[in-house]
């Protein structure tokens, strides 16, 4: 669960930022919520560019062969025919 969420990822990178740079000068918790929000920002920049390379291909693949996509959307079970 911690994994496939993201947040083992974050603390793990939170833990990495604390020992290269020490301890901040400034409030603790700010530093950490700082540092999760941006690895999260990251994340959803990484799935959703791995959203669009996935509508891009099932365009291509329509645009290729449209008798067959047409076909596998209306009926799932043709296209593995």
């Amino acid at each position: 669960m911690l994994k496939s969420s993201g947040i083992l990822d974050a603390y793990q990178g939170l833990l990495v930022s604390l020992c290269k740079y020490g301890l901040p000068t400034e409030d603790l918790y700010e530093f950490s919520a700082l540092t999760v929000l941006k690895h999260e920002k990251k994340l959803k920049a990484q799935k959703k560019k791995e959203l669009e390379e996935r509508l891009k291909k099932r365009n291509d693949e329509k645009q290729l062969n449209p008798i067959r996509a047409r076909a596998a959307s209306n009926n799932p079970g043709a296209a593995a025919a």
